[in-house]
């Protein structure tokens, strides 16, 4: 597969279902961020299961519809009225499609089409023009596009997600202004519209604090201490100006860690590990794990898990625990928001 660089016609973007839905500005918006893809004859378009996040549309060419079986269920053609509407469009795909020869199709980010229909059925959710004198000339792209890719925000509901960006309130930062602060309670979840922010921990025995990341436009934080009721347990300070967009903690939990976040009781949890449907993640300290764990389990602690993203595979679901659930909950966020498939033990390990 390749893509074109180049974007489909907008006359033709507009007859496409639901995108002939949306206004005229919410249209063009839309339409600069699809893409065109050239797939070679016998190439897959998508594979049955996957979960890609995309809306995708026949432009040129006929794909061949495949089942489990990889028997051919149907054909589609460019040139008929069906390729006006998006290709499969179920959460996991069910079926694959596969170019009967040379195709080109249209991909279209499926969770901000949802957002910008929304926004214009309703009348009354405004987002936030990235193009406006608020957010200034230089913005570092969509952020709300941006915030979008993560999985997380794919898993909520359209009126979720309308509810959150009407909650929204938007504040104008300095180079260093301090946002959050290590210890203090938790009382937002940030994203950042535009700039740059460090985060930085206070380490024992150093005599500075630790960077320890950079974010960029369209990065989230803040959510830790909202979800496990501890004091925040990072700094975050902006690198230059900027502009970020933020959500009370009651609004955030009403509206994304009760949505997202899901508890397993014991018995089911120890149930999907036997039956390898799953796999234990401990996030608590290495001598903790040291003195109890559970059997297979991997040890990666809750303080480090961000940086160790790299160890786990996004293919194997996981059941994060710790002694109290608390630090499992996080961590499944965390996860949960970076593309893996988790869940966590509610009340941690039985007896402790």
């Amino acid at each position: 597969m390749t893509a074109t660089g180049e974007n489909i016609d907008i006359a033709k973007f507009r007859t496409l279902v639901p995108v002939s839905a949306l206004s005229e500005h919410n249209l063009g918006r839309l339409h600069a961020r699809s893409r065109l893809s050239l797939i070679a004859a016998g190439d897959l378009v998508f594979a049955r299961g996957s979960r890609d996040g995309e809306s995708i549309y026949l432009i040129e060419g006929e794909l061949e519809l495949l089942d489990a079986s990889n028997q051919v269920v149907a054909t589609l053609s460019a040139m008929s009225p069906d390729a006006l509407h998006r290709i499969d469009h179920h959460i996991p795909r069910t079926v694959s499609a596969r170019a009967k020869g040379a195709a080109s199709v249209l991909r279209v980010d499926s969770a901000l089409l949802d957002v910008l229909i929304t926004s214009d059925q309703t009348g009354t959710f405004k987002v936030v023009e990235l193009d406006s004198d608020d957010l200034g000339e230089d913005t570092d792209g969509d952020w709300m596009a941006a915030m979008l890719q993560n999985r997380l925000f794919r898993s909520l509901a359209p009126e979720k997600l309308q509810a959150m960006f009407m909650r929204m309130e938007q504040i104008d930062v300095n180079p260093g202004d301090i946002v959050i602060k290590q210890n203090d309670p938790g009382d937002y979840f940030y994203v950042i519209a535009r700039g740059r922010c460090g985060v930085f921990r206070d380490m024992p025995g150093r005599p500075h604090p630790l960077k320890v990341a950079e974010l960029q436009a369209g990065s989230c934080f803040g959510e830790d201490a909202l979800i496990s009721e501890a004091p925040r347990n990072a700094t975050v300070v902006m690198l230059e100006s900027g502009v970020l967009m933020r959500l009370s903690k009651s609004d955030f939990k009403e509206l994304l860690a009760r949505t997202v976040i899901k508890p397993l009781l014991f018995n089911e949890a120890r149930r999907q590990v036997e039956a390898q449907e799953a796999r234990w993640l401990d996030v608590r300290m290495p001598n903790e794990y040291a003195m109890q764990h559970l059997d297979d389990a991997i040890n990666i602690p809750l303080f480090m898990l961000r940086a160790r993203l790299d160890k786990l595979d996004k293919s194997t679901p996981y059941i994060a625990y710790c002694d109290g659930g608390h630090r499992s909950m996080v961590a499944a966020f965390i996860l949960e928001r970076n593309g893996y498939r988790v869940q966590f033990l509610k009340d941690g390990l039985p007896g402790t």
